[in-house]
């Protein structure tokens, strides 16, 4: 989701990652996408993470991020191999 700024941002500072690298494509096995549902949780191998307002069911949320007012911020999901 977008819904905080340009995603990919979040994926260089956490990865550590060189500018040049990603000039380069090192994030080219990443999709970042506004469009996010159910049928994403069903893909392998694969970390979704929406917003409070992507329609997701937040029960099979593997973390709930709130922001300081105590509101959801972001749902987070990991999938497995199938």
């Amino acid at each position: 989701t977008s819904d905080y700024g340009q995603p990919y941002i979040y994926a260089l500072f956490v990865r550590k990652t060189n500018p040049i690298w990603y000039r380069g494509g090192s994030l080219i096995k990443y999709e970042f996408t506004d469009k996010i549902d159910e049928g994403d949780l069903t893909r392998n191998n694969t970390l979704v993470v929406g917003s409070n307002t992507d329609e997701l069911p937040i029960e099979n949320a593997e973390h709930i991020i709130n922001g300081s007012d105590g509101k959801m911020r972001f749902q987070i999901y990991k999938t497995e191999n199938n």
